[in-house]
């Protein structure tokens, strides 16, 4: 799991094309296709596209971080993730990007938690936007067949995915979609952070945490450079309440260190303020 927005343009189709358990599968045939919207933003612009990659290529995946949480038992909290009831809600291209993001670390969430009835369910939803964003083609044809057989191997969905880096990379470089993958990293650091401070936030510092308390320090390295790359669109409308909003968070974190962060105070804090932004996003 090194990159997030290319976990999430194959995700999707990983969970579609695993039946599990002979539980429900998605219908395809009732996958919505008529409310594509224009995804176009505009000419790319090429130092954006550079550090684009280059933050990219140092942020984890939020998977990974759903991961840690399953793997110290944190508890699972259905609360956290976002309702499918929401999906009719999302309109532009800017809410379809963002709470696309959302729902690929909600089907994480789900699936590292072995929620598997759920898991057909958010699948739908989250296609039905990639669907949307013209992004469904690009995954479909990364996977294949592959994973019918193995719905709840870890350790296949890891390689399917890391072969599916490469081929998915020639999307997020497309001139049309910088603004789109970069919404959709944004919605998925805040979705992957808002469980993990929502979860954490009431737990004691202990040697079981240990990781987690590491991952929740670091997390101010990465929103300073998803805060960069989001100001290079200060420009949009659409935008410029979540921008204001991300560099008030990450003002926030810059005065954290690793002994400020674990404090249940701070963590509270901290978790009310992502907790507002992802409010914001997913309405």
């Amino acid at each position: 799991m090194k990159k997030y927005v290319y976990f999430l343009l194959v995700s999707t189709f990983v969970f579609a094309s695993c039946g599990g358990n002979n539980e429900e599968k998605p219908e395809s045939a009732s996958i919505d296709t008529s409310a594509k919207v224009d995804t176009s933003s505009g000419p790319v612009d090429e130092v954006v596209d550079f550090k684009f990659h280059v933050y990219l290529a140092n942020i984890p995946s939020p998977f990974e971080t759903i991961y840690e949480l399953s793997r110290v038992k944190a508890p699972f909290d259905k609360k956290l993730i976002n309702s499918l009831e929401n999906e009719s809600k999302y309109i532009t291209s800017s809410k379809k990007a963002l709470n696309y993001g959302v729902y690929g670390v909600d089907l994480a969430y789900l699936a590292t938690n072995e929620q598997f009835k759920e898991l057909p369910k958010y699948f739908k939803t989250t296609r039905n936007i990639a669907n949307s964003l013209n992004t469904a083609e690009s995954f479909d044809k990364v996977v294949g067949k592959r994973m019918e057989s193995n719905w709840e191997n870890k350790d296949t969905i890891t390689r399917l995915m890391d072969e599916a880096f490469e081929a998915t990379d020639a999307y997020l470089s497309n001139n049309q979609r910088q603004l789109i993958a970069i919404q959709i990293l944004t919605g998925g650091w805040v979705e992957s952070q808002n469980i993990l401070f929502s979860v954490m936030k009431d737990v004691e510092k202990n040697v079981k945490y240990e990781n987690i308390y590491k991952i929740l320090n670091e997390q101010r390295f990465h929103l300073k450079s998803i805060t960069e790359l989001l100001m290079k669109y200060d420009n949009k409308a659409e935008l410029k309440t979540l921008i204001a909003k991300m560099s008030a968070l990450n003002e926030e974190f810059q005065k954290t260190n690793n002994e400020t962060m674990v404090e249940k105070n701070k963590l509270a804090e901290l978790s009310a303020k992502i907790s507002e932004i992802r409010t914001m996003i997913i309405n």
